[in-house]
């Protein structure tokens, strides 16, 4: 089953913020990898964008990939990119149909090459992976699902966006080792946050 946050584990600051309150280090120990779980339409790359940036000025060492999307009209590759996190590179994972093609496909060649890309970063110093989807082709055993699989064996704590529509094969892949939270961002740090204090060294 996958793990939730109940009312318990969230606090309220007198400011009106909250915070994420975990019992003990097992705890987390048992959550490394965490869902952000939101609705078609919701605007989660911008709250990743967010979460990577207050991340960033905390001074947290970061790896993965966060999405962008261009507001020019139609269906290209440049519509749709991955920019790395820690590295200077971004790349666009669409195929480009041309201009009469209809709807738009993912660029397996690009996840390939993103992929690996990932993978070169995680031999260096990493605090905290982010990556940006659980989606189809996670769920099918493609996309960037090879880089979750080995930042859960190198138990690298790990950050992942779930659309809701794919919630039971996200169920599926973590086997309950995962937590699952809103997405909200004040939950969302405390989790990154809280993760880092309690694995520092004293």
């Amino acid at each position: 089953m996958c793990l939730v946050w109940s009312p318990a584990d969230v606090d309220t600051k007198a400011d009106g913020s909250t915070f994420v309150h975990l019992s003990d280090t097992s705890q987390i120990a048992r959550s490394r990898i965490a869902g952000i779980a939101f609705e078609p339409g919701f605007a989660v790359d911008a709250l990743m964008a967010e979460i990577v940036d207050r991340l960033e000025q905390r001074g947290l060492r970061l790896a993965g990939v966060i999405q962008s999307l261009s507001k020019e009209p139609g269906c290209d590759r440049g519509n749709l990119r991955l920019r790395a996190l820690g590295s200077d590179w971004e790349i666009p994972i669409l195929q480009d149909r041309g201009p009469l093609a209809k709807g738009c496909r993912l660029d397996y060649g690009s996840m390939v090459d993103v992929s690996a890309r990932i993978d070169a970063s995680l031999k260096g110093d990493v605090d905290l992976v982010i990556l940006n989807r659980f989606g189809r082709a996670e769920s099918e055993g493609g996309g960037l699902r090879q880089v979750l699989e080995r930042c859960v064996e190198a138990e690298l704590p790990t950050l992942i966006a779930v659309r809701t529509d794919y919630h039971a094969d996200w169920e599926g892949f973590h086997g309950g080792m995962a937590r699952t939270m809103p997405a909200h961002l004040p939950t969302v740090l405390s989790w990154c946050l809280q993760w880092q204090a309690a694995v520092a060294p004293e």
